[in-house]
């Protein structure tokens, strides 16, 4: 993009001005499963864990927060505005956290504590500073969550800043990607979907280098960042993008240093995931009884739908058919933007112009990459439909006859296209080729790229800010 305006500066610079007015503007509860995310959270920068009494999992924990949390969820943009003297009077009312009690919660029965680290760390670090200048009684729970959303924050910019800076062909794709309204939105946000998206481009930018480096020899130090994604990826969103791990199998052996450190590699990245499984499932596994317990309708549902998908394998077919027909006006939607508890959507055009410029911008990156090996290609196309299978699958199974009370219907509902920001640049390895360096013209092309992508890096986010302005304050 030239000198003065490098993808990843340009992101750094506009991530940081957006991230933060966003973080900053979005009153409580208002990101997607804010108040499931803060909760826990808030309890891990305390060192609250799970407990079982007389058989309800919950926490003993702050009456405050609880309270807090539980006044702002549910509420709705239509509902009423939000007013910045609400947010000043947040942020300065003295709040103790000495009123303990135990308070039961499903979410607790399931939950993985690794994804909420990020927040809790910063909320923990919050509290410190804080107390240290004297202001622990004005930590109040509006401010908790600000740190945490700040927190997110600084990990997303961080990770995609080095994800793009390392990227071979694909910076302005993923620069695109990562200030598209949903994305910065969640960037900014208490859900672990910050986490997730952060560290899967960065996961793209390091799979990108293993098949295209041709002077890459595998060592140790790419053995390691190898098994930090293999155990971010077992462990955060399990176990949705694991079959995208199928592509380590795509590695040229060539690229090791030898078939014994391959089989080291190997064996290696089986034992990180199945240690980050465990973990991502230890309280499900601890709780297994409980969870029936608490609410023993939703078990008896899912345990229905499981059976009736089971017994009846092929209308599988028949939900993928009728949920993608179905949905996937929702999902170009909520892909791009769809903000707050589902009720925000950007008018039509801003999204049209977006998928306009972020197409051309993508598939010129694609055809001047380079041409790369068939084998990686099929095992990224069979990891995305596996991918794309298991979701359909799985709110099928848990969610859907939650929703609709029925059992074997022909849809299946809760996926959003927030889902499908992970796994999207993974599917431009199917699209890799160097087609058009064959044509003297692309050089001209590259420059309608530069300018298209710079304006929309800036213009995207800022629309982004503008709009929960007038949406939460204004009307």
């Amino acid at each position: 993009m030239g000198e003065k305006c490098v993808p990843e500066k340009l992101f750094l610079y506009v991530a940081v001005l957006a991230g933060t007015l966003i973080a900053l503007l979005v009153p409580p509860m208002q990101h997607p499963d804010e108040n499931h995310h803060f909760w826990l959270s808030y309890n891990f920068s305390r060192g609250n864990f799970a407990h079982d009494v007389n058989g309800e999992v919950g926490v003993y924990s702050t009456v405050e927060v609880w309270s807090f949390i539980q006044h702002y969820s549910g509420e709705r943009r239509a509902d009423r505005t939000f007013s910045f003297w609400e947010a000043y009077f947040l942020g300065y009312l003295p709040v103790t956290e000495t009123h303990q009690e135990f308070i039961p919660i499903h979410p607790w029965i399931e939950v993985n504590p690794l994804p909420h680290m990020i927040a809790a760390i910063g909320i923990l670090i919050g509290r410190t500073v804080f107390t240290l200048f004297g202001y622990a009684d004005y930590y109040t729970p509006y401010n908790m969550l600000l740190v945490g959303r700040l927190s997110n924050l600084i990990f997303y910019i961080s990770v995609i800043y080095f994800a793009i800076k390392t990227n071979l062909y694909f910076k302005k794709t993923i620069m695109m990607l990562a200030l598209m309204p949903m994305s910065i939105f969640l960037g900014a946000s208490m859900n672990v979907d910050s986490i997730f998206i952060a560290v899967s481009f960065l996961s793209f930018s390091v799979f990108l280098k293993f098949f295209t480096d041709v002077e890459l020899v595998l060592d140790k130090r790419e053995l390691i960042h190898t098994a930090i994604i293999v155990f971010v990826f077992a462990t955060i969103k399990s176990p949705q993008m694991i079959p995208m791990l199928f592509l380590l199998f795509a590695i040229p052996m060539a690229k090791f240093s030898s078939k014994v450190f391959w089989w080291k590699a190997v064996i290696t990245c089986t034992t990180i995931l199945g240690v980050g499984l465990l973990i991502a499932n230890l309280s499900g596994i601890l709780f297994n009884d409980t969870a029936a317990n608490f609410s023993p309708y939703a078990s008896e549902l899912q345990r229905l739908q499981r059976e009736f998908i089971t017994n009846n394998p092929f209308h599988l077919l028949v939900v993928i058919g009728n949920t993608f027909s179905n949905s996937y006006r929702f999902w170009f939607q909520s892909f791009f933007g769809t903000l707050g508890n589902l009720d925000l959507n950007f008018p039509l055009p801003i999204l049209f112009v977006f998928y306009a410029i972020f197409s051309y911008v993508f598939l010129y990156e694609c055809l001047t990459s380079c041409n790369i090996h068939v084998k990686v290609r099929l095992f990224t196309l069979i990891s995305q439909i596996v991918i794309i299978v298991g979701m359909v699958y799985g709110k099928y199974i848990s969610w859907t006859p939650l929703v609709t009370g029925e059992i074997g219907g022909d849809q299946s509902t809760g996926i959003q296209g927030r889902y499908f920001i992970p796994m999207f640049m993974f599917s431009l390895f199917i699209l890799m080729s160097a087609f058009l360096k064959e044509f003297y013209f692309y050089k001209k092309l590259e420059s309608i790229s530069v300018n298209i992508t710079t304006m929309g890096a800036m213009f995207f986010p800022i629309t982004t800010v503008l709009y929960i302005l007038m949406m939460y304050y204004m009307y």
